[in-house]
């Protein structure tokens, strides 16, 4: 079974609604099972449900880039989806080893940094075809 760019969208999709869901509409959850030092207040909920927020806007932007053909857009997209992936791995690997997230944070470090890593594998591959694309069109002209 080959693991195409629709599949990748698909599953992080759900991984994104399954976060967004749980940050935002139950933060003293997220908090109890990821936080570590954090405090289970109102003003760490309100930080919580706006993270829960994107994470469900993450979830419509990769449902409907699965479907999309090849383009530069969707290429700015997943490289986007890449670049803050990246970045995320190693702000969470840093409050991991600083003791501000607790041990169960290297689940989001493992979902992160492999996804990234995908994105860029995919995000080149889209590069390629689109220029492919774009050099047979140019013959044709």
């Amino acid at each position: 079974m080959k693991f195409s760019l629709k599949t990748l969208l698909t599953v992080h999709t759900v991984i994104f609604l399954l976060y967004g869901i749980m940050d935002t509409f139950m933060p003293a959850t997220a908090i109890a099972n990821f936080g570590g030092q954090f405090e289970s207040n109102a003003s760490t909920h309100l930080l919580l449900r706006m993270i829960g927020t994107t994470f469900l806007a993450f979830a419509v932007l990769t449902w409907f880039m699965r479907d999309a053909s090849p383009s530069y857009g969707r290429r700015a997209g997943i490289f986007c989806l890449a670049a803050g992936l990246v970045m995320a791995t190693a702000i969470q690997i840093i409050a991991i080893m600083e003791g501000t997230l607790n041990q169960m944070n290297w689940i989001g470090v493992a979902i992160s940094g492999l996804f990234g890593a995908a994105y860029i594998y995919y995000a080149n591959l889209e590069h390629k075809h689109v220029t492919e694309r774009e050099a047979k069109q140019k013959v044709k002209a």
